[in-house]
């Protein structure tokens, strides 16, 4: 979809078109609208939503929307985390900390 289409359909929906500029890696087109929403329009296709009612964004481009992890799904995946650090020991453990009440297993580099 093209950033006029993604445009035309967005003004459609009541939508105010407040900036339109080519994104700062020069990789895409970065639209603003009046009331906050954010919608990244890149080169090769991918259109991301951002900033507020993105939801509403994804309906009236037609996005399908991401549907979140099921609990067997969940299970599957490894709840190993792998904590780079510097020679901060009081951060290290303060982040080994966060992250098992998060029940995630943190694993230092040694």
């Amino acid at each position: 979809m093209s950033v006029d289409e993604v445009l035309r359909k967005l003004q459609s929906r009541g939508l105010i078109l407040k900036d339109k500029k080519r994104n700062g890696n020069e990789t895409g087109y970065q639209l603003r609208f009046t009331t906050g929403e954010i919608v990244n329009i890149f080169d090769n296709g991918t259109i991301s939503p951002q900033g507020k009612n993105q939801e509403a964004v994804r309906e009236a481009l037609d996005m399908e929307f991401a549907l979140p992890v099921t609990e067997s799904q969940s299970s599957k995946l490894s709840r190993k985390i792998f904590v780079v650090y510097g020679h901060d020991g009081q951060a290290r453990t303060q982040l080994e900390a966060m992250l098992r009440r998060w029940d995630l297993d943190p694993l230092r580099n040694l």
